[in-house]
C-alpha cells in the first residue's frame, strides 16, 4: 500500500505542478485583475466592506458533488417499455450526491447512475474514450459552450451577453477508493478552463496569488476545484483536500444540471468549494450521514482567511418515489463572516414521466439573512428529450436597500440528446425584482455539452 500511495502522490504532484505551470502562463494581463468579478467583492476586486453582499455571480454534492465524475453503485433495472428507461433498485449509498432528477433522462454521465424517478434514468450511457488506463486510473470530462442573449444576475451568465462563449472545459484524473472489508486509498484531481473558471477559484482566500486565484487569461481562466485523497471501506468514504461543497442541490459542473443558467440561490447563498475533511457513512440502504470540517468557504490550502466551519448532513429515501436531503454549515466561513446555512431538498416522482424537485435554504451570517426557494417540474418524453420549468424566489439583506428585498426568476427549458455523448439545452428566462439584471425581459440561451 505504501508503494501504491507513493505512486498516487507522484501523480497528484505532477498534476499540481503542471496546473501551476500552465496557469501561471495565463497571467498575461494582470490589469484584468481589477475587473474580475467575484461574489461579495466590489468592482476593484477587493473584498467589499459588507462581505455578505454579493456583487457578481460565481458556482456543487456531498463530499462528492458530481456523480458524472465518480463511479456509482451498480443498480439492477426492471423491464420497461423500449422508449422509457427502467427504474433503478434501491441505492447502496444514498449519501452520495445524486444527479438531479431534472437531468437524469438527458444529461450525460459516464457510468450508469441512480435516480428516484421510474422513467428518468437514461440507460443510453455515453461512450468513454479512456476506459483502460494503467493502474486503474480514470480520465475524462466534458466541454460546454453556449450563447446567452443578455446577462443574468444569477449563475455564470452574469457577464455573458450576445456572444458565444466557452464556459467549461473540465478534465479529471482519479483512482477511486474501493469500498470493502478493508480500507482502500484513492485520489482525485479536477482542472477547468473557460469563462466560468474564475468563479471556481479559491476567492475565499483574499488576494490574487493564493492557490489558483491568479490563473487568469483575460476574462478566461484556469481553476482546480478538486484535489483530494480518499479513504473508503464498506461503510465509510472519507476525503481530505479540496472538493466541491456538499451543500445545495444544483451542481457546479454544467453537465449535472438541467438548465443552462443557474439559480440565485446556487450562485450567491451557497459555497462552491471547500478544503478540509468530509466523511460519508452509510447507515443502511435508505439512510446515510455526512460529517466534516473545512477551512471556511471557497478556499484552497492557503490559511489566510481564518475560516473554520463544521459540515453535517443526512440523505434519506422515504420510498420508491421520494428522497430527501439536508445539509448544514456552522461556524466561520472566512470571507462571509460567521453564521449558519441550512439547505434542504426533496425529489418526488409524481407520475411515470413527471418529476418534481423543491429546495429551500436559510442563511444567517453575522445578523444578515438570505432565504430562497426553488421549484422544478420536469417532463421526460423519452431518453432523448425532456422539458423543464423552474421558478425561484430569493430574498437577501443587502447594504443600501434598508430592508430585505425579493428577486424572482422563471426559466423554461429543454434537454435534447441528438447522439450518445452530446446534450443541447435551450432555455427562456425572465427575472424581476430587486436584483434583476434585465427586469421583465425574456432572455434566450442555448448551450451544448460534449462528454468524453
Amino acid at each position: 500500500m505504501k508503494k501504491k500511495f507513493a505512486n498516487w502522490l507522484g501523480i497528484v504532484a505532477s498534476i499540481v505542478a503542471s496546473g501551476v505551470a500552465v496557469g501561471q502562463t495565463q497571467i498575461t494581463n494582470l490589469s484584468d485583475e481589477g475587473t474580475k468579478n467575484y461574489p461579495w467583492r466590489n468592482s476593484t476586486g477587493q473584498v467589499s466592506p459588507t462581505t455578505t453582499s454579493p456583487t457578481a455571480p460565481v458556482v456543487k454534492g456531498p463530499g462528492e458533488t458530481v456523480r458524472f465524475f465518480q463511479a456509482g453503485s451498480q443498480e439492477q433495472q426492471q423491464p420497461s417499455p423500449s422508449d422509457v428507461p427502467a427504474a433503478p433498485a434501491t441505492p447502496v449509498n444514498p449519501a452520495e450526491k445524486q444527479v438531479p432528477l431534472s437531468v437524469q433522462s438527458n444529461a450525460i454521465h459516464q457510468q450508469g447512475y441512480t435516480n428516484y424517478c421510474n422513467t428518468c434514468t437514461d440507460t443510453w450511457a455515453p461512450k468513454s474514450y479512456f476506459d483502460n488506463l494503467p493502474g486503474g486510473l480514470k480520465f475524462g470530462g466534458f466541454t460546454q459552450s453556449g450563447y446567452y442573449s443578455d446577462p443574468t444576475f444569477g449563475g455564470f451568465n452574469s457577464g455573458v451577453d450576445d456572444r458565444f462563449r466557452q464556459h467549461q472545459a473540465w478534465f479529471y484524473l482519479a483512482e477511486e477508493a474501493q469500498a470493502g472489508a478493508r480500507w482502500d486509498l484513492g485520489f482525485r484531481a479536477d482542472v477547468v478552463y473557460g469563462i466560468d473558471a474564475q468563479s471556481m477559484q479559491a476567492f475565499g482566500n483574499p488576494g490574487p496569488s493564493g492557490f489558483d486565484n491568479g490563473w487568469d487569461h483575460g476574462s478566461f481562466g484556469w481553476a482546480m476545484p478538486q484535489l483530494y485523497a480518499e479513504l473508503a471501506n464498506c461503510n465509510w468514504r472519507i476525503k481530505a483536500g479540496r472538493f466541491l461543497s456538499p451543500i445545495g442541490y444544483e451542481s457546479i459542473p454544467s453537465i449535472d444540471n438541467f438548465f443552462y443558467s443557474r439559480t440565485l440561490l446556487r450562485t450567491y447563498t451557497e459555497p462552491f468549494t471547500m478544503t478540509g475533511v468530509l466523511g460519508e457513512r452509510t447507515v443502511n440502504d435508505r439512510f446515510s450521514i455526512l460529517v466534516g470540517a473545512t477551512l471556511g468557504w471557497d478556499t484552497a490550502f492557503d490559511r489566510n482567511n481564518g475560516g473554520f466551519n463544521a459540515i453535517t448532513g443526512a440523505r434519506y429515501r422515504l420510498n420508491q418515489n421520494v428522497r430527501v436531503g439536508l445539509t448544514s454549515s456552522f461556524g466561520d466561513t472566512g470571507i462571509r463572516n460567521s453564521g449558519s446555512l441550512n439547505s434542504a431538498y426533496a425529489e418526488m416522482q409524481l407520475t411515470n414521466r413527471i418529476c418534481y424537485v423543491i429546495q429551500g435554504d436559510v442563511l444567517n451570517l453575522s445578523g444578515q439573512d438570505e432565504l430562497g426557494l426553488v421549484n422544478g417540474l420536469y417532463y421526460h418524453v423519452n431518453r432523448k428529450l425532456a422539458f423543464g420549468s423552474r421558478v425561484e424566489w430569493w430574498k437577501s439583506d443587502q447594504q443600501g436597500l434598508g430592508t430585505s428585498r425579493s428577486t424572482y426568476d422563471w426559466t423554461l427549458g429543454a434537454n435534447y440528446r441528438p447522439m450518445q455523448n452530446v446534450v443541447i439545452r435551450p432555455e427562456l428566462r425572465t427575472d424581476w425584482g430587486a436584483f434583476a439584471a434585465s427586469p421583465g425581459d425574456t432572455l434566450f440561451g442555448v448551450d451544448a455539452i460534449f462528454a468524453f
